[in-house]
């Protein structure tokens, strides 16, 4: 009996051996020119991987007090948990407290000190709240509280702080504009750059400057970026149509690693193929979309992992979002949270929006 038993652990022990030689890694790491690559395979590292939502706030806005800022805007946490965002009528900016009860309303549009003359973009870092506008190249501090505190004008806008992202001690930042030439020639650019903590430039990481001919097809979607950061790391993502790639920097805008995974292109669909043709009829424009970008967006959450928003097909209800941990993909997740939200942030916490009721609901994770 004894000796059966043996046999039969040993037998166990040989099948579980050759199950883990024969499961295939999910990922691969390699080398090239000092740079770290971690190529996925798109099969999760771990199937069971999961994020659970727990609401904690919702603030609605009535239209007379203030409107929810357009999707491309900001929206951001002080240390506290208090939030703040930019009502895109009247240039005010609101703060709301953990709760979800107004805490503070200050800014607003004019010429005056403390006012802006377009919506700004604004971010907080420590105990100050920075509201950048574009259109001049102003920069204007408040205290958490409102109160106006100095501004500051930064001409170049290859060196502006438009929604600056905190990296170690330094800021991430992208701008994209239009520039004439003495020709008359037409160029859209794009430009990723590193800003240390007084805001002063430090070095571009990233340009990519294309002429415009409106009198040519052309891909809107194909020029453009998105960029976040966490643990100390900057992430950039350039908009591709068949590569899947995030490329990784330090805090002083040095290259350091790549995150890649598998990818199939994927067509765009009728709705938006509709739509912009359109668009093209009413404008004269010739823009035409027919395959998607391989990501949407990217975000790092408190936790830093990192959060790439995918494409959802056309007519699924929530949004797509491959985690990924030390580089890894771990597992895709989707998240639906009621009809008419748009989840916009995920940072500290997640803010999932609703521009329709002019809702706004905050999650813990």
């Amino acid at each position: 009996m004894k000796l059966r038993k043996v046999i039969f652990a040993a037998s166990v022990l040989f099948i579980v051996m050759i199950s883990c030689t024969k499961k295939e890694s999910t990922y691969e790491v390699s080398e090239a020119n000092g740079i770290r690559i971690t190529q996925n395979t798109g099969v999760p590292a771990d199937s069971t991987f999961r994020i659970e939502l727990k609401e904690v706030a919702t603030i609605s806005l009535e239209t007379e007090t203030g409107y929810i800022t357009p999707p491309d805007y900001d929206y951001h946490f002080d240390t506290s948990g208090n939030l703040y965002f930019v009502d895109y009528k009247t240039n005010k900016i609101h703060k709301y407290d953990t709760k979800g009860g107004s805490a503070a309303v200050f800014g607003g549009k004019g010429q005056g000190p403390g006012e802006f003359s377009v919506q700004p973009r604004i971010f907080v870092s420590g105990d100050t709240l920075y509201a950048a506008e574009t259109n001049i190249r102003k920069v204007t501090k408040f205290d958490l509280n409102g109160k106006y505190l100095s501004e500051k004008m930064i001409p170049d806008i290859d060196k502006f702080p438009k929604s600056p992202i905190r990296i170690g001690k330094n800021y991430l930042c992208s701008s994209d504009y239009a520039r004439m030439d003495e020709a008359g020639q037409r160029f859209s650019v794009i430009s990723v750059y590193v800003l240390n903590d007084k805001l002063d430039f430090i070095k571009e990481i990233y340009r990519d400057e294309k002429k415009v001919d409106l009198t040519q097809e052309s891909d809107p979607s194909e020029q453009g970026v998105s960029i976040t950061a966490g643990n100390g790391f900057a992430y950039l993502y350039v908009n591709s149509k068949t590569e899947y790639r995030i490329d990784v920097y330090d805090d002083d805008g040095n290259k350091v690693r790549s995150i890649r995974k598998n990818y199939i292109r994927i067509e765009s669909g009728q709705k938006e193929r509709e739509w912009q043709e359109d668009f093209n009829k009413k404008t004269g424009m010739k823009f035409m979309t027919r395959f998607k970008n391989s990501i949407f967006n990217i975000r790092a959450d408190k936790y830093n992992r990192l959060w790439v928003t995918t494409n959802a097909e056309e007519n699924e209800k929530g949004s797509n979002f491959d985690i990924f941990i030390d580089d890894i993909f771990r597992n895709r997740v989707r998240f639906y949270v009621e009809d008419g939200y748009l989840m916009q942030y995920v940072g500290k916490k997640i803010v999932a929006v609703n521009y329709q009721e002019n809702k706004i609901k905050i999650y813990e994770y």
